[in-house]
């Protein structure tokens, strides 16, 4: 490899990254990485479900930046780096000025209608396919997975979570090194398998 193809390019690729792209004035810089990086369908491979339009409100917006909890989550994730990029990239998706703050990017966020809010959000992605973990626990706040077909090219997909099918089925799961063993009963029976 020549060392040109190891040098960083100084404008990261970003699909939201100001509108900065790999092309230089003579093309593409490195041509396969812009094919790839701009012009493959995206897959998200690990999504959860979005919440149902009645409740948007039920979690704390901060939830998309940070895993925090209480106080943590929505007083002091506001401060965070995260929030920061977040704030810029929403303000720019959103059409508000280069100065909106992480409080505007929440009440622009309140006031657009769900379906639309997620139509601009999936469009400007470039996803094309999800794989919806929807094992949170939170089914009842969520959509279904197939809801999320109006927003993308491709069909939606289920993850199914083995470790939740194997409990509901009485059914224990354990990996010795890399060997999977399954045992009907519950791990508590087989003492000294991890």
């Amino acid at each position: 490899m020549s060392p040109e193809i190891l040098t960083p390019h100084p404008h990261p690729v970003n699909r939201l990254n100001q509108g900065q792209s790999l092309e230089m004035s003579g093309g593409p810089r490195y041509p396969a990485l812009y094919n790839a990086a701009l012009t493959h369908p995206a897959i998200d491979n690990h999504a959860h479900p979005l919440l149902r339009s009645s409740c948007r409100s039920e979690l704390p917006f901060e939830g998309v930046i940070s895993e925090a909890e209480g106080a943590a989550l929505t007083e002091d994730a506001a401060h965070t780096l995260a929030c920061f990029r977040a704030t810029r990239q929403l303000a720019r998706l959103f059409g508000l000025g280069a100065d909106a703050s992480w409080e505007d990017v929440k009440r622009h966020r309140d006031g657009m209608d769900y379906e639309e809010l997620c139509r601009l959000c999936f469009e400007k992605s470039g996803i094309e396919v999800i794989l919806i973990d929807d094992g949170l626990g939170v089914s009842e706040m969520a959509e279904g997975y197939q809801w999320h077909d109006r927003f993308t090219k491709g069909k939606t997909r289920r993850i199914v979570r083995v470790e939740i099918e194997a409990e509901v089925s009485g059914v224990s799961l354990v990996f010795l090194g890399s060997e999977l063993y399954t045992y009907i009963g519950y791990a508590e029976n087989y003492e000294g398998v991890v």
